[in-house]
């Protein structure tokens, strides 16, 4: 799902010492689960992770995606290929990807989800 060998010249340069980065860290593989508390645990790493190497938006999403495996993986696949067809040509953010996430593997924090949208709208 990392799309390093898409990009070209510095940035492919750019993207594989921030992998080779990422890996030394040991981030935490995730197989997908049917526990939340699982799920929150393997977000918590990949932030501080994430914070420990000041990574953007679009290094998260895509450095997350790497660690996917098993049925988490291919959940990812479909569920960008859908992301992606909304977003033209744009990049997915990690709060999209977190939105997916958490409808996935927090099936009932999706009403806590909306719930915040909607509050955040009349900040």
């Amino acid at each position: 799902n990392v799309p390093v060998e898409r990009q070209g010249g510095a940035r492919d340069h750019g993207a594989m010492v921030n992998l080779e980065r990422f890996k030394k860290l040991g981030p935490p593989t995730f197989q997908g689960t049917a526990d939340p508390m699982v799920a929150e645990a393997w977000l918590k790493q990949m932030e501080k992770i994430f914070v420990a190497m000041g990574c953007n938006d679009d290094q998260r999403v895509i450095l997350a995606s790497f660690v996917l495996q098993g049925e988490a993986d291919h959940w990812w696949d479909a569920k960008s290929r859908l992301i992606r067809a909304g977003l033209q040509d744009a990049p997915i953010t990690w709060e999209l990807f977190l939105e997916a996430f958490h409808e996935k593997y927090f099936p009932i924090g999706k009403a806590f989800i909306l719930l915040s949208k909607f509050c955040r709208r009349f900040k």
